[in-house]
C-alpha cells in the first residue's frame, strides 16, 4: 500500500463579484490547469517561489480542501468484521481544513465531512457558525446559481434574527414632538433658581439663562431668522457662547459653530459655503474675520440693544424635523463638509445620555470640547436638559495636565468627556466628585480604564457627527482586555455589512452602518456625497428609511458588544498580506504598561512599506518586551518592524493625534540575531517565563542550555510542574533530552484552553448532585448550613476597602450570587446580578477587656451564622472586629455556594484585591475559569453519555450485604441525631509527622494520602467493632478532569461529591499488606467517585436507580480536605485565628451520619476532627476510637519509613495480575 497524495495549490479570484456559475467555470479551469502540472511536488513549488517562511502560518496557503470521491469499501475477511473509524488528529497542518466524502447508499448519494481547525485561531463556536454558513451558501447556490457571489446568502436564519433584530431592540420613548430648547425650558419651569452655567466665577441660573436666550431669540427674529436659517456663532468660551446657541435655537434657526482659533482660510471657506444670514461674535474678533456676507451681531457690544427685547419665549413654527445645527467636519477632499443635524436626533441624544450617564440635577458637567466639534453639544444638552450645572472652562483651564486636574478638583466636576489622549495626561487621584468619565473620538487603551474606572463609571462612546454625536456606548471595567464601543443607544440600530451590503457573521470585520432617529439630513451643498453616504436601508420596509455608511471597520463579539478595529481606509497591504492597522493598535493597547499606541505603515524607502509602532509607555518598558507581547498574539507579518517610544503624541488643534507629525524611525532594523533569541511561539514564551522565574535569571535566550544556566534535577521538576499548570505537557525525559527552550517547545504538547466568558453569569442553573442531596435532607433552617472562617488581621483595615473587595469577589465568583427558590417540591437556583448583596459590619470592641471581647465576638458570630437567605440573599456575611491591637475578620458563606477548595481561591483573591485597593493599583485577578453554571449544565449532559454508562457499571455490582451497624452506647432514634447534640473530639500531628505522612510514606507503596488515612481508619474501627469491614461515605472535591471542556481550577462553588466505599481487611498482622489491600480496593473506583452522585440524582434510568436506592446507608462519613497554608495571606499580616467562628449548622438540623471524620493539613500540621452525637455515643468511646486511629497512623508512618516498600497490581494496570502473581514476578526479576 502506497500513499499517492500530492497537494495542489489553487488560486481563485472573486474580483468583479462574479456569478456563482462564472466562478464555477473559473474554478474548473484552475483545477484542470493544476492537474496538468500535478507531478510537481508541493515542496518544490514552495522552494521555487522563495516564499518567506514563518512558524506562525503555513507557507503559500492556510486553507486545505479534500474531496474523497473513491468509496472506501468494507474490508471482508473470514470470521472478521472490520469497519473504518474516524481518528481525531492531535496535530494540524493548516489553519483550516474541510474534508468531504461522497457517500452512496441504496436511498441515494450524499456528502459527509468534517472541519479541522487550529484551536489557537478559532473557537468551537466560530467553527460551528462557519459550518452553518457553508450549508446556507450551498442551499443558496442550488436555488440560484446565477446569483453573484457577493449577494449569495451566508447567515443562518437564527443569526439573522440575532444580528438584525435581537441586538437592535433599542426602541425607547423620547419627546418626539419637542425641540431641544423646549427640554431646557422644562427645567427652567421646574428649578428656575438652580445654577445653570458657571464661567470664571460668574454664573447664570436657569431663569437668567432662559431670559437672556429669549431676548436674543426675539432679536434674531427681527433680523429674519426662521426655521432652516443658518446663524453662525464665532465666540470664545464664555457665558455668552451658551446664550448665543440657545438664542439661535429658540429663534428657530440652526447654529453653525466656528472656532475663532481656526486658520483664516478655513473660516473663510465655512462662511462662504454656509452663506450665513447672521453671525454672532464678539467685538474683539470682528476685525480678524475674513470677508463675508453675514450680518454681524456682537453679543458684548450689541447686548444693550438686544436686552430691550422681551424675555418671553418667541413664537415659531419650528418642528423636530428642522435643523438644529450644522457642524463642519474634515473631508477626504481636504475641504470640510457641513453636516445637517435636526432637533429630533438631539432630543433623543439628550435623553439617552442623561439616562446612560446618570446625570442628576446636582451633577456638574464640564464643557470641554470646542463648539466647532459635536462633542460640545453633547455636553451642553446632557447638563441643561437634566437640570444640572454646566461649567465652561477657559482655554488655559482646559489644558490637559495640571490645569485641567485642578479645575476638576476645585469645581467638583461629576461628568467628564475627553478624548483618551487628553485623559491620559491627567492623574486620577484626589477626584472624589468625578463619578462618570466618557471617552470618545479615538480608540481608548485598557490601561486608561485600569487607571480611572475604580470607584467610578467609565464609558467608551462612539459616534460620527452624522449620527448626532453618539451611536454606541460601552461601560468599561478594569478586567477588560479589549474595550468595545458597546451597543447602540436608544432608537439606534447597528448593521455591520460587507461591500455588498450583506450582514457579516459574528467576529467578522465589516463596515459599520447606522440607522437612527439621530441620522443627519445630509451634507450642506453636497448632494452627491449625501447620496453616497446616506443610502436606502435594505432592512426596512419604509422607503424613506436610510443607512449611514460610517467607513469604520468593526465586528460583533459573541455577546453583542461591538469592537472597533479602525477606519477602512487604514487597511494596508504589506508583502501580500492585507493588514488592518487598528487591529494591531487594539492588541498593543492591551499591554498594561502601554498608555497609548499608534500603528502606521511607512514608506520611507520607495516601494518598501513597513509597519511602525509609536508607543507611550510607562518607564522600563523595552522594545523587546513590546515585540514579544505582539508575537504571542499576532502572526509575524503583523508585528511592526519598528517601535518608537515617545513621551507624548503630537496633537491637532482639536486634541486628536496628528499622525502626519509622528517622527521618522531609525531605518536600521533591530539586530536580527537578537530577535532570533526572543521567544517566537506561545510555547517558547511560556517556557521562557518559567525558566526566568525558577532560575532567577532576567534575560534568557531560547537557545540557552538549562543545565549550563545552573539547572538541576530538583529545579527540573519545578519547571515541569509549572509548565503543566500553564497548559504545556512535558516530561522529565523530554527536558533532559531537549535542554533548550527552542528544542523543548517543539516536543511540548499543548493542552486545549477553553475560552471563558469573563462577564457576569446570569440565568437559571441546574442543581448539581450535591445540591440535590442537600435539599433531599429536609434540613431544618436551610439558611443555616454554612462554612466560615475567622482571620486575625491588622487593626487598621479600612471598611470601605473591605466592602469594595467583597463586591469585586461577588462580581468575579458567580456562585456567591446564587439564589434558591422552591417550586412545589422542587428547588431551583439562578444567578442574581447584584454584586453588592452581602452582609457587612464593623464592630469596635477595642474598649472591652480581652475576655469580654471573646464573649462579644462569639455572640456576634452566632448571629451572623443565621443571617444568610437562600431566596433573596445574601449568601455571604463579613464582620470586621476592631480590637485593641490586632483585628479579627469573620467570613460566613452558605455551603451551597462554597467548598474547601473555593475558600483557598476566595482568600487568595480577597488579599489580592484588598492590597490592590490599598496601594491604589489597578484591580486585576486571574481570568475566570468555567462557571458553576457551565459545570452544572455539563453534568446534566454527561449523565446521558456512553462514557458515563461505561464508568457506572462499577457501581451496579457492589455487594454491601455483609455490612453491620455500628455499636452505640445509647439507643436512640434517627430523629434525635441533630446538630444540637453533636460533640467533637480532635487531635493534631506535628509538622514532622505530617511531612513524613505527605512526602515520605507514599513512596513506600506508591500510595496516595487517602490510602493511608483510610487504612488507619479501617484498622481503628476494626479494633472497636471486632469487624474489619467498614462502609463509609467519602467526600471528594468533584473537580475531576472527566469533562475535558471544563476548567474549574479557579471556580468557586460547592463541588463536593459523596459516594459509598466498602473497605475490608484480612491480613491484620502486617501494616504493609493492610496498606496495599486498601490501596487496591480504592483504585478501581472510577473517576474518584465522581459518577455516583450523577447516577443517583441526574440519571432517571431505572436500571441505575433501583440498585442505588437499595444500598444500605453508611453511618460513617470521611472527608480529607487537603492542604491549606496561610503563607500568602500571612505576607500582609493575616492569619487563621484559633477562636471559634460560630455554629456553622443550625442546632435543629438533622445529621446524616452517626460519626463524621474530617481531616485537613493547616500550615503543615494534620488536624483530624471526629464529630459524633451524645445521644448515641459517650465521649470516652469516641476518644478511644480517635486514639486508636492515631496509633494506626503512626504505626503506618513508622512502617513505611523502615521498609523498602513494594508495588501493587494497580501500579501495572495493563499486566492483569493479582497481588500474589505480581509478588512472584517481581521476586523472579529481583525487583
Amino acid at each position: 500500500m502506497v500513499f499517492f497524495v500530492n497537494t495542489l495549490v489553487l488560486r481563485n479570484s472573486l474580483e468583479g463579484n462574479p456569478t456563482f456559475s462564472g466562478l464555477l467555470q473559473q474554478a474548473r479551469n484552475v483545477v484542470l490547469e493544476a492537474y496538468a502540472n500535478q507531478d510537481v511536488p508541493f515542496e518544490q513549488v514552495v522552494d521555487g517561489l522563495e516564499i518567506e517562511r514563518s512558524l506562525s502560518y503555513n507557507p503559500l496557503f492556510q486553507v486545505m480542501f479534500a474531496l474523497q470521491n473513491a468509496p472506501l469499501n468494507a474490508l471482508e475477511l473470514p470470521d472478521l468484521k472490520a469497519q473504518y473509524l474516524a481518528v481525531e488528529n492531535q496535530r494540524i497542518k493548516f489553519d483550516l481544513s474541510l474534508v468531504l466524502e461522497e457517500i452512496e447508499t441504496e436511498k441515494g448519494a450524499y456528502l459527509e465531512g468534517f472541519w479541522e481547525y487550529d484551536s489557537d485561531l478559532f473557537t468551537p463556536e466560530r467553527i460551528t457558525r462557519m459550518v452553518g454558513h457553508f450549508q446556507t451558501l450551498l442551499k443558496g447556490i442550488v436555488a440560484n446559481p446565477q446569483q453573484t457571489v457577493g449577494e449569495l446568502p451566508l447567515l443562518t436564519e437564527s443569526e439573522k434574527q440575532q444580528l438584525l433584530e435581537d441586538w437592535n431592540q433599542t426602541q425607547q420613548d423620547y419627546p418626539q414632538n419637542l425641540c431641544i430648547h423646549q427640554l431646557f425650558e422644562a427645567w427652567v419651569e421646574q428649578t428656575p433658581d438652580a445654577i445653570a452655567l458657571i464661567f470664571k466665577g460668574e454664573q447664570l441660573t436657569y431663569r437668567e439663562l432662559n431670559s437672556k436666550a429669549n431676548q436674543l431669540a426675539n432679536y434674531l427674529q427681527t433680523l429674519g431668522v426662521k426655521p432652516e436659517t443658518l446663524v453662525g456663532i464665532c465666540i470664545e468660551p464664555s457665558l455668552e457662547m451658551i446664550v448665543g446657541i440657545l438664542g439661535i435655537l429658540k429663534a428657530a434657526g440652526a447654529y453653525v459653530p466656528i472656532d475663532p482659533t481656526y486658520p483664516s482660510e478655513r473660516i473663510a471657506y465655512m462662511l462662504d459655503d454656509s452663506q450665513l444670514a447672521v453671525l454672532l461674535t464678539q467685538e474683539k474678533l470682528v476685525t480678524s474675520l475674513p470677508q463675508h456676507q453675514a450680518q454681524v451681531i456682537c453679543l458684548d457690544s450689541d447686548w444693550k440693544e438686544i436686552s430691550t427685547e422681551s424675555k418671553s419665549s418667541p413664537i415659531t413654527s419650528l418642528t423636530p424635523e428642522n435643523l438644529a445645527y450644522v457642524i463642519y467636519t474634515s473631508g477626504s477632499t481636504g475641504k470640510p463638509k457641513g453636516v445637517l443635524v435636526a432637533h429630533r436626533g438631539l432630543c433623543n441624544l439628550s435623553q439617552a445620555q442623561i439616562k446612560l450617564f446618570n446625570v442628576q440635577p446636582d451633577s456638574c458637567v464640564l464643557q470641554f470640547a470646542s463648539i466647532s466639534f459635536d462633542a460640545s453639544i453633547s455636553e451642553i444638552v446632557m447638563a441643561l436638559c437634566a437640570g444640572a450645572r454646566l461649567y465652561l472652562g477657559t482655554r488655559e483651564e482646559l489644558q490637559p495636565g495640571q490645569p485641567l486636574l485642578e479645575l476638576l478638583q476645585e469645581q467638583e466636576i461629576t461628568h467628564l468627556t475627553l478624548v483618551p489622549s487628553a485623559l491620559a495626561a491627567l492623574s486620577s487621584e484626589n477626584l472624589p466628585a468625578l463619578q462618570n468619565i466618557i471617552v470618545a473620538g479615538e480608540p481608548c487603551p485598557p490601561s486608561l480604564v485600569i487607571q480611572w474606572a475604580s470607584g467610578r463609571r467609565f464609558f467608551n462612546a462612539y459616534g460620527p457627527t452624522e449620527s448626532t454625536v453618539c451611536a454606541t456606548v460601552a461601560q468599561c471595567f478594569e478586567d477588560m482586555d479589549m474595550l468595545p464601543i458597546g451597543r447602540p443607544i436608544a432608537n439606534t440600530k447597528i448593521y455591520i455589512l460587507d461591500r455588498y451590503l450583506q450582514p457579516v457573521p459574528i467576529g467578522v470585520p465589516g463596515e459599520l452602518h447606522l440607522a437612527s432617529v439621530g441620522l443627519a439630513k445630509g451634507y450642506l451643498n453636497r448632494p452627491e456625497l449625501t447620496d453616497s453616504k446616506f443610502i436606502a436601508n435594505p432592512f426596512s420596509q419604509k422607503l424613506s428609511d436610510r443607512l449611514y455608511k460610517t467607513g469604520d471597520l468593526v465586528r460583533y463579539g459573541n455577546d453583542g458588544q461591538i469592537e472597533f478595529i479602525g477606519r477602512i481606509d487604514h487597511q494596508v497591504k504589506i508583502r501580500g498580506f492585507r493588514i488592518e492597522l487598528g487591529e494591531i493598535e487594539t492588541i498593543l493597547n492591551q499591554h498594561l504598561q502601554v498608555k497609548e499606541a499608534i500603528i502606521i505603515a511607512r514608506e520611507d524607502q520607495p516601494g518598501v512599506k513597513r509597519l511602525c509602532a509609536y508607543v507611550i509607555a510607562s518607564q522600563n518598558l523595552t522594545v523587546s518586551q513590546l515585540r514579544l507581547f505582539l508575537q504571542e498574539k499576532l502572526p509575524q507579518y503583523m508585528v511592526p518592524a519598528f517601535f518608537v517610544l515617545l513621551d507624548a503624541f503630537p496633537l491637532t488643534p482639536n486634541g486628536k493625534i496628528d499622525r502626519r507629525a509622528l517622527p521618522q524611525p531609525a531605518l536600521e532594523l533591530e539586530d536580527e540575531a537578537a530577535i532570533n533569541f526572543i521567544p517566537g511561539t506561545e510555547a517558547e514564551r511560556i517556557l521562557a517565563e518559567i525558566w526566568q522565574r525558577i532560575l532567577g535569571i532576567k534575560t534568557i535566550s531560547i537557545n540557552d542550555n538549562f543545565f549550563e544556566l545552573g539547572g538541576d534535577s530538583i529545579l527540573a521538576i519545578q519547571i515541569i510542574a509549572q509548565a503543566n499548570q500553564a497548559g504545556l505537557q512535558i516530561t522529565p525525559k523530554q527536558l533532559f533530552s531537549h535542554q533548550t527552550i527552542a528544542q523543548l517547545a517543539t516536543v511540548a504538547e499543548t493542552t486545549a484552553i477553553t475560552e471563558i466568558d469573563q462577564g457576569l453569569v446570569t440565568g437559571e442553573v441546574p442543581l448539581t448532585p450535591i445540591q440535590k442531596w442537600f435539599f433531599e435532607q429536609n434540613w431544618t433552617e436551610r439558611h443555616h448550613f454554612n462554612q466560615s472562617i475567622l482571620l486575625e488581621v491588622p487593626n487598621n483595615l479600612q471598611p470601605d476597602l473591605l466592602k469594595q473587595t467583597i463586591s469585586k469577589i461577588l462580581y468575579h465568583h458567580d456562585a456567591l450570587r446564587l439564589r434558591f427558590v422552591q417550586q412545589g417540591e422542587q428547588w431551583q437556583q439562578n444567578h442574581s446580578l447584584d454584586c453588592h448583596s452581602f452582609a457587612f459590619e464593623k464592630v469596635d470592641l477595642s474598649h472591652l477587656s480581652y475576655h469580654e471581647q471573646l464573649t462579644k465576638m462569639a455572640e456576634i458570630s452566632e448571629v451572623q451564622q443565621r443571617v444568610l437567605n437562600l431566596e433573596e440573599g445574601p449568601l455571604m456575611a463579613v464582620v470586621f472586629f476592631a480590637l485593641a491591637e490586632r483585628g479579627k475578620m469573620l467570613i460566613v458563606i452558605h455551603h451551597l455556594a462554597v467548598d474547601g477548595i473555593s475558600w483557598r481561591i476566595i482568600l487568595e483573591d480577597f488579599v489580592t484585591i484588598y492590597q490592590q485597593l490599598e496601594n491604589q493599583k489597578p484591580l486585576q485577578l486571574p481570568p475566570k475559569t468555567s462557571s458553576f453554571k457551565t459545570w452544572a449544565e455539563e453534568l446534566q449532559n454527561y449523565a446521558q453519555t456512553p462514557e458515563f454508562y461505561a464508568q457506572f457499571k462499577y457501581w451496579l455490582n457492589r455487594d454491601f450485604s455483609s455490612v453491620s451497624p455500628l455499636p452505640v452506647d445509647v439507643q436512640g432514634d434517627a430523629q434525635s441525631n441533630i446538630v444540637a447534640h453533636a460533640k467533637t473530639v480532635s487531635f493534631t500531628l506535628n509538622e514532622e509527622q505530617t511531612r513524613l505522612l505527605l512526602q515520605e510514606v507514599p513512596q513506600a507503596y506508591n500510595t496516595q494520602i487517602n490510602d493511608i488515612l483510610l487504612t488507619a481508619l479501617v484498622q481503628a474501627f476494626g479494633r472497636w467493632t471486632g469487624s474489619y469491614k467498614l462502609l463509609l461515605d467519602m467526600e471528594g472535591h468533584e473537580r475531576e478532569n472527566v469533562i475535558e471542556s471544563v476548567n474549574l481550577s479557579r471556580t468557586v462553588g460547592w463541588f463536593t461529591s459523596i459516594f459509598p466505599v466498602f473497605l475490608t481487611l484480612e491480613n491484620l498482622d502486617h501494616p504493609g499488606e493492610c496498606l496495599k489491600s486498601i490501596k487496591e480496593q480504592l483504585r478501581p473506583i472510577p473517576n474518584r467517585g465522581f459518577d455516583y452522585g450523577i447516577g443517583y440524582y441526574l440519571n432517571s434510568d431505572l436500571t441505575i436507580q433501583s440498585p442505588l436506592k437499595n444500598y444500605p446507608k453508611a453511618q460513617v462519613s470521611f472527608n480529607y480536605l487537603g492542604q491549606f497554608t496561610s503563607h500568602q495571606i500571612g505576607e500582609i499580616g493575616w492569619k487563621l485565628s484559633q477562636e471559634s467562628s460560630g455554629s456553622i449548622h443550625s442546632p435543629l438540623g438533622q445529621r446524616s451520619h452517626l460519626i463524621a471524620i474530617h481531616g485537613i493539613v493547616v500550615d503543615g500540621q494534620l488536624d483530624m476532627e471526629w464529630q459524633y452525637s451524645e445521644n448515641f455515643h459517650h465521649q470516652t468511646t469516641i476518644k478511644n476510637l480517635a486514639a486508636a486511629y492515631r496509633d494506626s497512623l503512626e504505626s503506618l508512618i513508622n512502617h513505611c519509613l523502615s521498609v523498602e516498600g513494594g508495588y501493587t497490581p494497580s501500579d501495572f494496570p495493563d499486566a492483569d495480575l493479582n497481588q500474589a502473581e505480581l509478588d512472584e514476578l517481581l521476586s523472579e526479576l529481583d525487583f
